[in-house]
């Protein structure tokens, strides 16, 4: 007779979460070299992109929303997607939700 944890074990026996790295023409598939090898790309990566994005406690908020929407990515965002719709919240009360909820049906 069979419990639930044979199933799951033998489903995960069957996926592959094994990551092959190669670093300087070597294959490496050792756990803890392949976790320091990532590591040290996405900590260095950011060194060479962008710019300093650091912000104050004493930086002005307008000052802080100005400085971000002159970058080159949200401008490129800006110019790449046209949108005329705006997004706006309305007011509502808890008697409508209560209705909208009685109308939905179970799946």
């Amino acid at each position: 007779m069979s419990n639930g944890n044979s199933l799951l074990a033998t489903k995960s026996d069957n996926v592959m979460n094994e990551i092959i790295l190669m670093e300087n023409n070597v294959i490496g598939n050792d756990p803890v070299n392949v976790s320091n090898i990532m590591n040290e790309y996405y900590v260095n990566i950011t060194r060479s992109i962008g710019k300093d994005d650091s912000i104050s406690i004493d930086d002005q908020f307008e000052d802080i929303i100005q400085t971000h929407t002159r970058r080159s990515s949200v401008l490129h965002i800006k110019e790449s997607i046209k949108c005329d719709k705006h997004f706006s919240f309305s007011h509502i009360n808890v008697e409508n939700v209560w209705k909208k909820t009685i109308l939905l049906k179970p799946s």
